[in-house]
């Protein structure tokens, strides 16, 4: 089993609830690499089929295209080059660039990796992200920090509907992680991204090589 543990703490339904409307799962040290990939394709084309109007020809072209605009999803690691060798080590001939077929190609382009490669990195990067819905004071810091000239690394200019975060303990000083420490990252990381769309459901997955 690949699986280790997976626990949802809170469903995405119309009842009110003062709990983050987010799909929260976390896996274990056996999850290979590829299954990033494979969860985050499985995770888009879902989403792509929920959103394909009831009565198309109630809508314009314009409209039709708008709702089926591709969601994003974002993968966060510490780091990119080790994940790319896993990848590469793992050699998934479903990923391949002549397996995988042109659908699975589309989708794989509307996956982000971003690098956070510090505790220092991956604090700013929860603490500021923004999509268009919020961006004053963040984008009026990061201009006022004398690089307005560069892409604010915090803006996200389509809210991701999947967000996974790989190898949080990676992050963390201590040998066995801190529990605390631990909690506290996993906490800013369910509180940044619930609250990026807080009209939507967003799902949140955490790899995790050391987890135990």
């Amino acid at each position: 089993m690949t699986f280790q543990c997976s626990h949802i703490l809170a469903n995405c339904d119309d009842s009110p609830s003062p709990l983050p409307r987010a799909n929260v799962a976390l896996f274990g040290p056996c999850l290979p690499a590829s299954s990033l990939l494979h969860i985050a394709t499985a995770h888009l084309r879902t989403a792509l089929a929920l959103d394909e109007p009831q009565s198309p020809t109630d809508l314009s072209e314009t409209a039709r295209g708008k709702q089926r605009a591709t969601p994003r999803v974002l993968i966060l690691t510490p780091s990119r080059d080790g994940l790319l060798r896993s990848l590469a080590d793992e050699n998934d001939l479903a990923l391949s660039e002549k397996r995988c077929g042109a659908e699975t190609s589309r989708l794989l382009e509307s996956v982000d990796i971003k690098t956070l490669p510090s505790p220092p990195a991956l604090t700013y990067f929860l603490t500021t992200a923004f999509s268009h819905s919020g961006h004053e004071k963040p984008h009026k810091a990061f201009s006022e920090s004398g690089s307005s000239k560069n892409t604010d690394p915090s803006y996200l200019p389509i809210p991701p509907s999947l967000v996974i975060l790989h190898n949080p303990s990676d992050y963390l000083k201590t040998e066995d992680g801190g529990s605390e420490s631990y909690t506290s990252l996993l906490a800013l990381f369910v509180s940044t991204f619930t609250s990026l769309s807080p009209s939507t459901c967003v799902s949140l997955l955490l790899t995790d090589s050391r987890l135990m």
